[in-house]
């Protein structure tokens, strides 16, 4: 599908493709995986990024929070996985708890990892120093929560009583309800 528009004059469209929403439980898994839909694009060339996602960490929203935590994860695990990254600067709408930084660093073993604050930031983007930049209305938030998919029943030693608790990372993308959007790629001309 080619843009339409104005939109040809931000670059050279390379692609353009569309998630689906897809329920939970995920039969047969889907391939709305940040691998499949950003990979070609996260290789070797890439030596610095700039994302911008501002909805990171909400202080009153924690199972949103579940949610931005694991498409932070495996983002990040991609990016260290394909690229030759040494420089990620996280651009977002509010501050990021020091353990969660941190949490997000391990996933970044070769990289610099800066987060900047801009309270004003509404635009998701995601800006490769090969001039390509991934433009979606829902940057990285393609997945939607699912209880099931974050939180598992366990019964409490002390009390014999099941109790939730949170599943650790990392989680499958492919099994992870999506929300539908439209994802596009423009190599930038350089100045």
């Amino acid at each position: 599908m080619q843009p339409v528009g104005n939109k040809d004059k931000l670059g050279d469209w390379l692609h353009n493709c569309s998630i689906d929403r897809v329920d939970f439980p995920v039969n047969p898994l889907h391939d709305f995986t940040y691998e499949s839909r950003l990979g070609e694009w996260l290789t070797n060339a890439v030596t610095e990024i700039e994302m911008f996602e501002p909805y990171v960490f909400e202080q009153y929203a924690p199972h949103l929070n579940l949610v931005h935590r694991a498409n932070m994860i495996s983002f990040f695990s991609l990016v260290s996985e394909n690229t030759k990254c040494t420089l990620l600067k996280l651009v977002t709408k509010t501050a990021i708890p020091p353990w969660l930084k941190a949490e997000f660093k391990v996933y970044l073993p070769y990289s610099m990892f800066d987060v900047i604050v801009d309270p004003d930031l509404h635009d998701r983007r995601i800006k490769l120093s090969t001039n390509v930049e991934i433009i979606s209305g829902r940057g990285t938030d393609w997945f939607r929560f699912n209880h099931k998919t974050y939180y598992r029943m366990v019964r409490n030693p002390q009390t014999g009583q099941m109790e939730e608790e949170e599943k650790n990372p990392p989680f499958f993308d492919d099994e992870r309800p999506t929300m539908a959007c439209v994802i596009d790629v423009v190599k930038k001309s350089s100045l």
